[in-house]
């Protein structure tokens, strides 16, 4: 075999192995930084309270209501990310809006996290819909 064809053959070997322990580094690392940051249990203070604004949070991000909210949330003209803008304008409901009131702080920032992440988990072609409301500026 020419000298040109094996250097060639060599290298996408390199190449195979390099991409094969590449791959295995990412895993692992993504594996580490999963076992690094754990989230802590925390027990709810305010059941009753916390269930009523957690299920119109849920409402609100049902598949079939999300699109009706997003438009609610722009025709208002606020930010879907911030929280306590939506819930005081009363887009969550008038008893979420109560029921929040009662919560604790621990409560309140678990509340907080449940709704940015359904924020974050509404599909790509409603979050490309409304842009405007999920854009940072």
């Amino acid at each position: 075999m020419p000298v040109h064809k094996q250097s060639r053959v060599a290298g996408a070997k390199r190449q195979a192995v390099l991409g094969k322990v590449t791959k295995q580094f990412q895993a692992m690392r993504y594996e580490a930084e999963l076992a690094m940051f754990e989230k802590p249990v925390l027990e709810v203070e305010d059941v009753r309270s916390y269930d009523i604004v957690r299920s119109a949070i849920q409402a609100a991000f049902a598949s079939p209501t999300t699109d009706k909210f997003l438009k609610r949330i722009a025709a208002e003209r606020l930010r879907v990310r911030d929280f306590e803008l939506v819930l005081s304008k009363g887009l969550l409901g008038q008893e979420a809006l109560t029921a929040y009131g009662h919560l604790g702080n621990l409560d309140r920032g678990q509340i907080r996290e449940l709704y940015l992440a359904s924020v974050e988990h509404v599909a790509p072609e409603l979050r490309a819909k409304h842009l405007k409301i999920y854009a940072y500026y």
